[in-house]
């Protein structure tokens, strides 16, 4: 097993993107996307079923190395702040095969 960290990633949908291009701007090694996740935050709830990508949102999960973590928490903490989000980190371990 392998220490890792675990970065997820909540954010509508129409910011997706702009998330994943900031993760291979920073030479993520790999990520998954779950599109049209429910839920209720704060603000609102979301059903994951709107006519458009303006009421969905998306679920981003991507492990790494804690050297990946310093160069993206910044950049990551500053496009969430713009266009809102949820962002969590934690310890995991990776079964390597």
């Amino acid at each position: 097993m392998q220490n890792q960290i675990k970065l997820e990633i909540i954010v509508s949908s129409v910011h997706t993107e702009r998330i994943t291009d900031l993760l291979d701007a920073h030479q993520a090694s790999g990520y998954t996307i779950i599109p049209q996740v429910r839920g209720k935050g704060s603000n609102y709830e979301t059903d994951g079923f709107g006519l458009n990508n303006a009421f969905t949102n998306d679920y981003i999960i991507c492990i790494c190395e804690t050297a990946f973590i310093d160069q993206i928490r910044e950049p990551l903490r500053e496009a969430v702040a713009l266009f809102g989000g949820v962002v969590v980190l934690s310890d995991c371990n990776w079964l390597i095969h």
